[in-house]
């Protein structure tokens, strides 16, 4: 029988998950009108409003306060950590050699990268710049390919 529900029960969470982040996105921009301005404090406070909004409809106005300080914790502490990630060093965050997930960056834009495929065919670039060239031409196809 629990496989039966477990359908439900994704589904049912998926919808929550769902409606609260609409809600907070809703709560953001009526709080600030500059997106580019907002910080942990604004998604805290809006993050408030939208977890005592959802503990009071689940289990009553008592638990409002308490639905506040999760929805703020976990709104304000999402932000900082994205915040943090942002901003770390010249490159991004790197996870550490060992962890199995790797964020994989593009060696530069596109366009430049066909470029300078186009001057390798032209043969105007040395024959070290061109292998290079050439291989990572061919490692960006190979990404691409897979995502189509």
């Amino acid at each position: 029988r629990p496989q039966a529900v477990a359908p439900t029960h994704a589904v049912a969470g998926a919808a929550n998950v769902g409606a609260c982040g609409a809600a907070h996105a809703t709560t953001l921009e009526a709080l600030d009108r500059r997106p580019d301005a907002r910080g942990a404090t604004t998604h805290a406070v809006a993050g408030a409003c939208v977890g005592a909004g959802a503990a009071w409809a689940r289990f009553g106005r008592r638990a409002a306060m308490a639905g506040a300080a999760c929805g703020a914790a976990a709104a304000g502490g999402a932000r900082a950590c994205a915040t943090a990630l942002e901003g770390a060093g010249e490159e991004g965050y790197e996870f550490p050699r060992w962890f199995p997930v790797q964020i994989v960056r593009e060696e530069g834009r596109e366009d430049e990268l066909l470029a300078r495929m186009g001057r390798a065919q032209r043969g105007e670039l040395s024959a070290e710049d061109e292998a290079r060239t050439r291989d990572a031409y061919a490692r960006w196809k190979m990404r691409r390919a897979g995502r189509g």
